[in-house]
């Protein structure tokens, strides 16, 4: 598509362009290809290291809707699904997966996260824990 043809074969364009495929349509998730360039160059090793050691801040790790893990950081080059993934956590959780370097930017990964459970009624519901938690209500 970005090439030329020379009439005998096709002269590939001579830049890059990332790019990543889900199928659609979904059921109760999103799913976000992610392309980050950052100030200076991060491995792929520590990059997943981040996903994998984060941990939510205390006052949000102890409200009951919260998962035992935030971010599931998951190896499989298929992953993460919306029908596999999407229930981790109570569906409180987010998957990211996918982590690969990218030419142009630094790193490349894929997110999903439940869009009603996570989303709209258990983001009103952690909000409304946050709350009670701090005293507000």
């Amino acid at each position: 598509m970005l090439g030329s043809f020379d009439g005998a074969q096709v002269i590939q364009a001579d830049f890059g362009i990332p790019a990543q495929c889900n199928w659609v349509p979904v059921f109760d998730a999103y799913i976000v290809c992610v392309k980050v360039e950052f100030g200076q160059a991060a491995s792929i090793e520590q990059i997943s290291e981040s996903f994998s050691s984060f941990v939510s801040i205390e006052l949000v790790r102890g409200l009951p809707s919260s998962p035992s893990e935030s971010i599931r950081l998951l190896t499989e080059e298929d992953r993460p699904q919306p029908r596999l993934g999407r229930q981790n956590g109570d569906g409180m959780a987010t998957m990211v997966g996918r982590v690969i370097a990218d030419a142009m930017l630094h790193v490349c990964y894929v997110v999903l996260s439940h869009n009603t459970i996570k989303g709209a009624a258990g983001g009103s519901l952690k909000n409304a824990e946050l709350l009670v938690k701090k005293g507000l209500i």
